[in-house]
């Protein structure tokens, strides 16, 4: 039998460019801001800018002083404080107003954060087990991108494009995302899909499954409960409805869980 090359690095033998990279880098710990900033569908441009970002190096006043360039410092956006990265981005009264209309877009109430990572850990909290998520994560970067050019068109190009900013924001995630498909779990997905034009996928038809209601008897009461979570573990909500032997509504209800799995909302469903 003859001598083989064989490539050890691969299980089929086969040289491969990815096994060789993967052979001579070393791997770091994984990080959570690398959902934001490398997102497959992300341009590359937002994805570097979000790198600059996450690593607090964007050139604010704070910076350019720490590199002894001493000059007078002011917000371009709420023009009442010395610029910082702090305050431009987590601080400034124009910042909280441009994040919490676009997190609005989302049907998502916006809270204010104290630091970067802060931020990071919400906002993908806030993705979990979301039909749209990649949008979610996307429009982050496209945000901190329009509140950077913003800034900047305002001190070197004395513009002011305040008014459109939100429109733009909304337009550029449209964009970025128009090659994807979503499938709608809920009426909330369906809504954002048509908010945002995207192109929802078909669903496979399912056969309809006729449930029949038993009633209790006479003068007892049935109460039906029932949980769900969108991706498991996702975002999670339980519910009931109680009625008596004539099928009157008694009472009923329904409760947001917060991110947990199926099983845990089935048990506190019955709970």
């Amino acid at each position: 039998m003859e001598d083989v090359c064989v490539w050890s690095l691969e299980p089929i033998g086969m040289f491969t460019i990815k096994s060789m990279w993967n052979g001579l880098r070393s791997i770091g710990p994984s990080v959570s801001w690398a959902l934001f900033v490398w997102n497959k569908h992300l341009p590359p441009r937002l994805s570097i800018l979000g790198w600059l970002w996450v690593h607090g190096k964007m050139l604010t006043d704070d910076m350019n002083q720490a590199k002894a360039v001493h000059l007078p410092s002011r917000c371009d956006l709420c023009v009442k404080n010395a610029e910082s990265f702090i305050h431009l981005f987590l601080e400034c009264s124009f910042y909280l107003e441009i994040w919490s209309k676009t997190v609005v877009m989302f049907n998502v109430a916006w809270k204010k954060m104290a630091s970067v990572n802060e931020l990071i850990n919400w906002w993908k909290n806030k993705g979990k087990g979301w039909s749209l998520k990649d949008p979610w994560m996307i429009g982050m970067m496209i945000t901190i991108a329009a509140i950077w050019n913003e800034r900047n068109a305002r001190r070197y190009k004395d513009k002011n494009w305040c008014l459109s900013m939100i429109y733009a924001i909304k337009r550029e995630i449209s964009f970025v995302c128009s090659k994807l498909k979503f499938s709608s779990k809920s009426v909330d997905d369906l809504i954002l899909c048509r908010r945002f034009h995207f192109e929802n996928a078909s669903h496979v038809s399912h056969k309809t499954l006729e449930i029949h209601w038993g009633k209790p008897m006479r003068s007892w009461a049935k109460l039906n409960v029932n949980g769900c979570s969108l991706g498991n573990s996702g975002r999670a909500r339980r519910g009931g409805i109680l009625q008596d032997h004539n099928g009157r509504l008694l009472l009923c209800f329904n409760f947001f869980l917060g991110v947990t799995t199926s099983f845990i909302v089935e048990i506190v469903s019955i709970d």
